[in-house]
């Protein structure tokens, strides 16, 4: 049998007896519902406004929204499609090369709030993954 049970922030334990009973009273914020051992995401968990678009041309993306950004796009001449991304303490490449040199180069990725993507000049449209 159960003897004792230690719970955490938003989690109750109650003792009658021989009868343990746990209570979560868990919350989530925007977006998030929490209900009981269900985790509900809501319909509308990406907000649908135009603040959350952003499109340009540039050689380096950094990302001070607040939210995650997905991010698309080509660059601006063809030969060069190897672009970094950095995040706090490292960084990756994300090379798109089709590897011929004629055509325009495409990526898409997701850029962390705090991080940046930067390489050859390119054309982006960026849209924020902000709750609803």
């Amino acid at each position: 049998s159960i003897q004792t049970i230690t719970a955490g922030t938003g989690i109750s334990v109650a003792t009658s007896g021989t009868t343990r009973t746990i209570t979560s009273n868990l919350t989530a914020g925007s977006g998030i519902s929490v209900s009981g051992a269900t985790v509900s995401l809501k319909n509308s968990f990406i907000a649908n406004t135009s603040a959350s678009l952003q499109s340009g041309t540039t050689t380096s993306y950094s990302n001070s929204t607040g939210y995650p950004v997905f991010i698309s796009g080509r660059t601006v001449s063809s030969g060069g499609g190897a672009f970094t991304l950095s995040v706090s303490g490292g960084s990756g490449t994300v090379d798109m090369r089709d590897g011929d040199s004629g055509t325009y180069d495409v990526f898409a990725t997701i850029v962390p709030n705090g991080a940046s993507l930067s390489g050859n000049s390119f054309y982006y449209l960026a849209v924020q993954l902000r709750p609803g």
